[in-house]
């Protein structure tokens, strides 16, 4: 059966966020409505010189900014949110792609009869999906607030499968370059050879000396004529 990627955005889930979206977006300016107000308090208790009203003013601008602030940041966790959201909905898109990809691959296997060889490839190929279903899987429960663009999505997972693929090839390739293991061969000293003093650097000097004289001797003079018939 097809792997059913999970549905980790609904449609409720969506409306929430764009809901609290719009709410924070009203809280905002009203905010920033009681901030003008104070702005405008401010100067009128400058013009009159009363430092205590203008003091008050200011402390409720400040108090104005700091909530202003907090809502700001509320706003943008949920819209944060809601674009994860979509960038997982395309992601379950790609994924789904994947699982009819496997599903190609297991209809080609039952189609292939005798081919032991083709069948070794596309299990290969089988698996190197799967890797990169559970890369995308992975990706998808890890992801960071500022989500990933679609072309970076593309990229990465070509990275996935030319990774799978080299590797893939790398390892076939070192199967076929083994070398059997080469057969030394000892080729032992005749017997009769003649003996110097270096074929036994073990003995002291004395020894080799006497190996030397025991060497028989070549007979001295002059060259044998062969005269032919």
């Amino acid at each position: 059966m097809t792997r059913l990627a999970p549905a980790y955005s609904k449609k409720t889930t969506k409306e929430t966020l764009e809901k609290q979206i719009a709410l924070h977006e009203s809280d905002i300016r009203s905010i920033e409505q009681k901030m003008r107000n104070a702005n405008g308090a401010i100067k009128q208790s400058v013009a009159s010189q009363n430092r205590s009203l203008a003091y008050i003013k200011m402390l409720e601008r400040n108090h104005l900014q700091r909530r202003m602030k907090r809502f700001q940041a509320l706003r943008d966790a949920c819209a944060n949110t809601l674009e994860n959201l979509q960038r997982n909905d395309e992601m379950c898109a790609t994924m789904h792609v994947l699982d009819t990809a496997n599903l190609l691959v297991k209809d080609t296997i039952g189609a292939t009869d005798g081919h032991l060889t083709s069948l070794e490839g596309i299990n290969s190929t089988m698996d190197e999906l799967n890797n990169a279903h559970e890369e995308l899987q992975m990706a998808m429960d890890f992801t960071p607030n500022g989500a990933c663009s679609e072309e970076e999505l593309k990229a990465e997972l070509d990275d996935l499968f030319s990774n799978a693929t080299s590797n893939h090839h790398i390892a076939s390739s070192a199967e076929l370059q083994t070398d059997p293991p080469r057969e030394v061969k000892v080729i032992s000293k005749r017997e009769d050879a003649p003996v110097a003093l270096t074929d036994f650097p073990e003995l002291p000097v004395q020894a080799c000396a006497e190996k030397q004289a025991a060497l028989p001797e070549f007979p001295k003079g002059p060259s044998p004529v062969f005269v032919l018939q």
